[in-house]
């Protein structure tokens, strides 16, 4: 079956496969710039082989990096995952994120910058998170928090994690935030949306990064 992706209205068209070809390269090669690193460089980063990146960038005949694979590329240059492959006439689904990567601007306080770049140091794989969930609010978290995610942290039994949801059944690639109880993701709240566990299986469901810091801001 052909992949059928929404255009910018969210109309379904079907494309090739030499389009969807086209438009993942597109992606991993904005992955790349992106990503300030050289392709290896980033394969590296990502944990994938090297060639999976360079052959695809450079040869027609490469095979075109699976779900895993893509979410691990996506977690390493810290960008969202490339639009999903849709097999259903179903509307997209458009809810709200678990959060938004925090982007520093003209308005952003210098305290709170200060207090970011002290939370995440030296380290080189660390982002800051703007919360907007009630996912972990027994954690004491709360929508407005801002959660420094290490990508480079390997998840352990009741950390909180970032991790990417892909839904072929919703059309949908939520970037959302858990607790691990391996092999498990769930919510820490009494809400029952949280409910569901999600199994991390390294497909459907990736574990990004570790969130290693919580910073509150005191309004």
């Amino acid at each position: 079956m052909l992949p059928i992706v929404p255009d910018e209205n969210y109309r379904y068209v079907m494309i090739s496969e030499q389009e969807e070809r086209a438009r993942l390269r597109a992606w991993v090669h904005d992955a790349v710039l992106r990503s300030g690193l050289s392709a290896s460089a980033l394969a590296a980063r990502a944990g994938v082989a090297q060639s999976t990146i360079t052959r695809f960038l450079s040869r027609d005949d490469a095979p075109m990096p699976n779900a895993r694979t893509i979410s691990k590329i996506a977690a390493a240059a810290r960008i969202g995952p490339p639009q999903l492959e849709l097999t259903s006439d179903e509307p997209l689904s458009l809810r709200e994120p678990d959060a938004d990567r925090f982007i520093f601007d003209d308005g952003t306080d210098e305290r709170l910058k200060a207090m970011i770049a002290a939370a995440i140091g030296t380290r080189t794989a660390a982002d800051p998170w703007l919360l907007r969930t009630d996912a972990l609010k027994f954690f004491g978290c709360r929508p407005g928090d801002i959660a420094i995610v290490d990508l480079s942290r390997q998840a352990q039994r009741g950390d909180i994690v970032c991790a990417q949801h892909y839904s072929i059944n919703q059309m949908t690639a939520d970037t959302i935030f858990r607790v691990f109880e391996q092999p498990w993701l769930v919510a820490a709240t009494d809400d029952p949306a949280y409910r569901r566990p999600l199994l991390v299986d390294g497909t459907a469901v990736t574990i990004m990064g570790v969130v290693t810091d919580i910073i509150r801001v005191l309004t």
